[in-house]
């Protein structure tokens, strides 16, 4: 009889002993998935950040590589030929673009203090920096337009974007606040420059580019230096590029990497090309 009357009791419900194990166990896997979500949040917050800084950073690029727009932008910019450092009231916002007259039209890509495209990225400052002889004539200089991001309420802290451009200064103005004309060589140098993007083969872990220079921009076969450009996380530690073939109209570029597999539409070349000394 008493045997009976424990499984009657039994059957009525579960222990308190019981009740708190599974609470338990509910407890700590509820805590798990929660911890997997913030951590997958996070992930996408970073990543949705990373692209906002690449997509500003290819517009940059192609506002740059336009003379007008970079001339525009560096209006009224001065350079310390001593110190190298540059000043300009231009520096607190980059437009998108001008109209005609150098006015800034109201869209902009960058803004200091500003979030970048509505994303969670604050420009911190934009600058020219690095600026050295660019080595290809008196008064002509090279150097990086700069962008750089507050690391506040980010998931992650992101690179400073960093576009390279040349320009020339006027060189009747003093050495302390030389007036930069415009960028790029002054006119009639024998001098080019350009980017190319894209220079991959994909079959065999190689590719070319025949780049044509301008049309009578050089008598002579001119010298071709190169810069690598690429987003660093598709890991392209070894890869190699170099240049041949080179004429007074074109030259190739070529790139090698012992990475395989297609992604590679973030890399490209920065070139430029000067007359050779006599």
């Amino acid at each position: 009889m008493r045997g009976e009357s424990c499984k009657q009791k039994r059957s009525g419900g579960f222990s308190l002993v019981e009740v708190m194990v599974a609470a338990a166990v509910v407890s700590i896997v509820t805590m798990g998935i929660a911890s997997v979500l913030t951590n997958l949040s996070r992930e996408n917050a970073a990543i949705g950040e990373k692209l906002t800084a690449l997509a500003t950073e290819s517009e940059l690029i192609r506002m740059v590589q336009g003379p007008d727009f970079c001339g525009c932008f560096m209006s009224g910019a001065s350079i310390n030929s001593t110190t190298k450092a540059v000043s300009s009231a231009n520096l607190q916002e980059i437009p998108l673009g001008y109209e005609v007259g150098c006015v800034p039209k109201a869209a902009k890509i960058a803004s200091v203090g500003q979030k970048l495209n509505g994303s969670h990225l604050t420009v911190q400052s934009i600058e020219i920096a690095s600026v050295s002889d660019a080595g290809v004539g008196v008064g002509t200089y090279s150097g990086q337009l700069q962008v750089q991001f507050s690391n506040q309420g980010m998931v992650r802290g992101i690179q400073p974007i960093k576009i390279p451009l040349s320009f020339y200064v006027d060189l009747t103005d003093p050495a302390n606040a030389q007036s930069i004309l415009g960028c790029g060589s002054p006119p009639g140098s024998d001098t080019a420059r350009g980017l190319e993007m894209g220079i991959w083969g994909g079959s065999q872990n190689k590719g070319d580019r025949v780049v044509n220079l301008p049309a009578g921009r050089f008598t002579t076969p001119p010298i071709v230096i190169l810069q690598s450009r690429w987003n660093r996380e598709s890991s392209n530690e070894g890869s190699v590029f170099w240049v041949d073939q080179v004429s007074t109209s074109s030259f190739r570029i070529n790139w090698k990497s012992p990475n395989k597999g297609d992604d590679h539409g973030e890399e490209g070349i920065y070139w430029m090309a000067f007359k050779s000394a006599p």
